[in-house]
């Protein structure tokens, strides 16, 4: 994955081989995009409990943690050396555009359905006003699931200065090191020792340092980690979400006795050791098995690419494709996690899909009806 140069390692040149880092990646994607369903399928979890539903929810939480470290990681691995394949210009254009657009048009359609409509997705009715949406919009409190959002956009922010460690492995690592023991150990340590509390403070949102952590490490381990054999990478997903899973419970055990005690879920949010641990074999797992993936046949490859496009109108409405499946068949937690996921995914796609084509239909007819006037 490397090659060796004037005494140091450099990352391979990935020109010709676009599609094998592609495939992998997008099925990374889709299967990143699930997950998120099937976290927010699981909110079970928040309310703990002596019943096996919950000890489930607790495995499912834990089991798919991964998906928005495995979305910082995608980006990171696809865009940290942008400066090789276009300007920062196209760069902001092409990345902060999309961003925004999908955040502004979310939060506008949850706005609307809950000031006209909120008891069909099951929400809390607001009376619409234009200064109440920027309020909301401007601190997230829309649709709080959005929150990756305005992460992502300040890391997109500060790629044009992250990329200048793209080149450099050691200082990357460095960077890597840094921000995941901001972002992981110091929490840790912070609260069993109360004495790294300021030190924890100095660095700031754990949120954000967590987010740059995994979008270096993306760009890390596709370009300068060997490819390594499956096995391992099974094995050491299996270990860190098992242990994800008995921190979890052991810290909930007074939870699951006295209802009126909050759920901890400290050791399996998307920013713990753990989650990195896990997150990373996952990413390696997927990346040791590209040569697979290059045996998919056209159509097949076409159907990845086509899903992984979906994923960002996905993650969009999913939450009201849920809700409003709530509201017209009411269902037990049992089936939120194990039916529900796959529905909710395959109707979240073809909705995002038949909006994807009806866009690419509108903006054709427009240009065609550009063309048309400019010749009369």
């Amino acid at each position: 994955m490397f090659k060796r140069k004037t005494g140091r390692y450099q990352p391979m040149s990935h020109q010709g081989h676009a599609n094998s880092r592609v495939q992998f990646m997008n099925c990374l994607n889709v299967l990143a995009c699930f997950a998120v369903i099937c976290l927010h399928c699981s909110q079970v979890v928040f309310r703990p409990s002596a019943s096996i539903t919950w000890y489930y929810s607790v495995v499912m939480q834990s089991v798919f943690i991964f998906a928005v470290p495995i979305f910082f990681m995608l980006s990171g691995a696809n865009l940290l050396g942008y400066r090789k394949r276009y300007s920062t210009k196209t760069f902001f254009k092409k990345r902060l555009k999309k961003t925004l657009v999908a955040l502004i048009v979310g939060s506008a359609l949850v706005y609307c359905i809950t000031c006209f409509c909120p008891e069909l997705f099951c929400r809390v009715p607001r009376r619409f006003s234009l200064l109440d949406f920027v309020s909301l919009f401007l601190n997230n409190e829309i649709e709080p699931i959005y929150w990756f959002f305005y992460v992502i956009l300040v890391v997109y922010l500060m790629t044009p200065l992250l990329s200048l460690l793209a080149d450099s492995k050691k200082v990357l690592l460095y960077a890597i090191l840094l921000l995941g023991f901001a972002s992981s150990v110091l929490p840790f340590l912070s609260r069993y020792v109360p004495a790294f509390l300021f030190l924890q403070s100095l660095f700031g949102a754990q949120a954000l340092t967590g987010g740059i952590t995994f979008f270096l490490l993306g760009y890390y381990l596709q370009n300068y980690a060997p490819r390594q054999r499956p096995a391992p990478c099974v094995l050491a997903f299996a270990l860190f979400t098992a242990l994800m899973i008995a921190a979890t419970i052991a810290i909930n055990l007074d939870a699951v006795q006295q209802p009126d005690i909050s759920y901890e879920g400290f050791f399996s949010n998307a920013f713990s050791f753990f989650s990195i641990g896990a997150s990373s074999a996952l990413f390696l797992l997927f990346k040791s098995a590209e040569p697979r993936f290059q045996q998919l046949s056209s159509a097949h490859k076409s159907v990845l690419q086509r899903l992984s496009s979906a994923s960002l109108g996905v993650y969009v409405i999913h939450l009201l494709v849920m809700d409003y499946i709530a509201f017209v068949l009411p269902h037990p937690w049992s089936i939120s996690m194990t039916i529900e996921p796959p529905v909710v995914y395959l109707i979240t796609v073809v909705i995002v899909m038949i909006a994807q084509s009806a866009w690419t239909a509108g903006k054709k007819g427009l240009a065609r009806g550009k063309a048309s006037l400019s010749r009369s």
